[in-house]
């Protein structure tokens, strides 16, 4: 019978909390590029009706909506008048529904 190893135990516990900390903290680094100012004046720039809002998708924004620094940033861009919104959007591709998350940006 095999001995029960606590401090390995931890070890891996730890080691797999640091794994997933790392994951979360990149999915929050790549929502926070695509709010960032410089990709918005891009999107804005590529934008074909100037009066739309931007759409703008983003497979992490479902994870890390709630993330503090996100939420920061979603304040810090609705003091100067922008205003980010999540949505989820359907799409029939052949008979098969896929749904992906877009921030709607509106300025």
């Amino acid at each position: 019978m095999a001995r029960h190893r606590p401090h390995l135990h931890s070890q891996l516990v730890a080691a797999a909390a640091k794994t997933e900390q790392g994951i979360v903290d990149t999915r929050v680094g790549r929502v926070l590029a695509l709010l960032g100012d410089t990709t918005l004046v891009a999107k804005a720039a590529e934008q074909t009706s100037p009066n739309g809002p931007l759409a703008i998708e983003s497979p992490d924004a479902a994870v890390v909506w709630d993330d503090p620094q996100v939420q920061e940033r979603i304040a810090a861009l609705a003091a100067d008048g922008i205003t980010v919104e999540r949505r989820e959007v359907e799409i029939d591709r052949g008979g098969m529904i896929f749904r992906k998350w877009v921030l709607t940006v509106a300025f």
